[in-house]
C-alpha cells in the first residue's frame, strides 16, 4: 500500500469482509463536498435490540505519511442525534452540561479514541484512528482494522444507554460515574 489506490484496496478488503458476514455495508465514491472514499457500515447493538449505527470509515487526507508507508484511518460513529423525532432521546439544552461532563468523564477511562459533542449538529460521536502500516499486507491490515472495529462497537454498545438518560435528563452526572465505576 503505497498511495490513495491501496488505501482504496484497503476499504474494498474491509467491504468484503464485512458484506461476507452479513453487516450491510457501502462504499462512498468521493464527491466535491466530501472529497474522500468511505465505508459506511449498519450495527446492530447488543443492548439496544432496535438501535442501529452506521459507522464510517475513510482515510483522514492529508495526515498520511506515504514515505514511512502510514496512513491514518478514521473510524466514526455517530452516537446519537439529540432530539430527532422518532429517536428514544429527545434531548433538552438543559442537560447539555451533564452531557459534555459525562462525554469528559468517559474519556479519561477509555484505552482508545473518544466520544465528542457536535452541537450545531445536535449529535453526540465515537471515533478512533487506526493507524495502518503499507509494509504490512491488505489481509493483515485488514484483521486490524476489523480488531479495532469490535473494540468500537463494544465500547458505542458500554454507553449508549447512558447518553440516552443524561440527554433526557433521568441520568445525573453524578449518577452516571456511578453506574459506569468511572475513576
Amino acid at each position: 500500500m503505497d498511495n490513495h489506490g491501496d488505501t482504496a484496496l484497503l476499504l474494498q478488503s474491509c467491504l468484503r469482509l464485512y458484506r461476507d458476514a452479513g453487516i450491510p455495508c457501502q462504499l462512498i465514491e468521493p464527491t466535491e463536498d466530501i472529497p474522500y472514499l468511505s465505508l459506511v457500515l449498519s450495527f446492530e447493538l447488543i443492548q439496544q435490540a432496535s438501535h442501529t449505527i452506521q459507522v464510517e470509515m475513510n482515510f483522514i487526507p492529508g495526515l498520511d505519511s506515504a514515505k514511512e508507508g502510514i496512513h491514518i484511518l478514521q473510524i466514526f460513529v455517530s452516537t446519537l442525534k439529540m432530539g430527532e423525532s422518532g429517536t428514544s432521546c429527545n434531548a433538552d439544552p438543559l442537560y447539555l452540561a451533564d452531557l459534555y461532563r459525562i462525554v469528559n468523564r468517559i474519556n479519561v477511562n477509555l484505552p482508545l479514541g473518544a466520544f465528542g459533542i457536535m452541537e450545531e449538529a445536535s449529535l453526540i460521536f465515537y471515533k478512533i484512528n487506526c493507524v495502518v502500516d503499507s509494509n504490512q499486507s491488505v489481509e493483515w491490515n485488514t484483521r486490524h482494522i476489523d480488531r479495532n472495529m469490535g473494540l468500537l462497537i463494544h465500547i458505542h454498545d458500554l454507553f449508549i444507554n447512558a447518553f440516552k438518560e443524561a440527554a433526557s435528563g433521568t441520568l445525573s452526572y453524578d449518577d452516571a460515574v456511578a453506574r459506569l465505576n468511572l475513576l
